[in-house]
């Protein structure tokens, strides 16, 4: 008799938690994660650092992207995303009572973690995510202008913060920063493919409406292509293996792949790719 109770409790727990981690995006933060966790794991980060960073990562972003669906419900249903609100399965309201729990958990962390870079960094990427998303100003509707402030936030964030917490060369961090953007600029570039008519429905002008598909897609592979150049320069100055060259040219691979054909699982795939060639630049140059 009681396991019906029991299956049906855990089925009403798992979709819950498939919900929230739907309006966090947490697979968003596959980025910023991962470049945290790389420079602070070889610059000799204790486990406590590691968690306390882990987590308050993923829930600032978390926080975000939320306010970021807050703002773009009726383009996110027009272009029929998997995600709660465009779905009907969070009310604003309850979209916003989610924002206010992140909100006191986020702090929640930085009291405990007392750390005056990690309260900056996420000051920061909060900052950035409300001029990205709210009203009246929108960097999302700003061009290049509004992919290249994500690609910044999504590398100098996590990159300050591990810097910061294990006493990294701030030089060396900058170094990485600027070889690392045009990698992540260019990622960003690829992310609006598919929701053209939501965006074009509500006037967001995002660099695919504004520039047309083939400049965009031409630029990334330009961005990524000096992104290149960079990462195996920078391997010759400081006379160590180039490790991420080997995922720059996959990603390079990939993006002149989309010039012939525009796929969801090459853009998907790109993202990855991405990820792992920041973060073994950024482990690679910081340990």
């Amino acid at each position: 008799m009681l396991i019906s109770p029991i299956t049906t409790s855990s089925r009403n727990g798992w979709h819950a938690g498939r919900t929230l981690q739907r309006l966090m995006r947490t697979r968003n933060a596959k980025l910023p994660l991962a470049v945290f966790i790389a420079v602070a794991s070889v610059r000799g980060a204790e486990l406590r650092t590691l968690v306390l960073g882990t987590l308050t990562l993923l829930l600032t972003y978390g926080f975000v992207a939320a306010f970021n669906d807050l703002h773009d419900v009726e383009a996110d249903r027009l272009n029929r995303r998997d995600l709660p609100l465009a779905t009907g399965e969070l009310s604003i309201r309850m979209a916003e009572g989610v924002l206010a729990v992140l909100a006191i958990l986020v702090c929640g962390l930085l009291l405990v973690w007392s750390s005056t870079v990690a309260s900056l960094s996420v000051a920061g990427v909060a900052g950035v995510g409300f001029l990205y998303s709210a009203p009246r100003i929108r960097l999302s509707d700003r061009g290049f202008v509004g992919a290249a402030t994500l690609a910044v936030a999504y590398v100098a964030t996590p990159l300050v913060l591990a810097t910061g917490v294990t006493d990294g060369s701030w030089s060396l961090a900058l170094v990485v920063l600027v070889v690392s953007l045009p990698f992540a600029f260019a990622t960003s570039l690829y992310k609006d493919f598919g929701d053209e008519a939501g965006d074009a429905a509500i006037g967001k002008m995002t660099p695919l409406l504004q520039h047309g598909a083939s400049r965009v897609l031409w630029t990334g592979l330009l961005l990524w292509s000096v992104g290149g150049a960079g990462a195996a320069l920078l391997s010759v100055y400081l006379g160590r293996p180039g490790w991420w060259i080997a995922a720059a040219v996959i990603g390079a691979a990939l993006s002149a792949s989309l010039l012939r054909q525009v796929r969801r699982i090459v853009i998907v795939g790109h993202r990855f790719v991405s990820t792992a060639t920041i973060a073994l630049l950024a482990a690679s140059v910081m340990a």
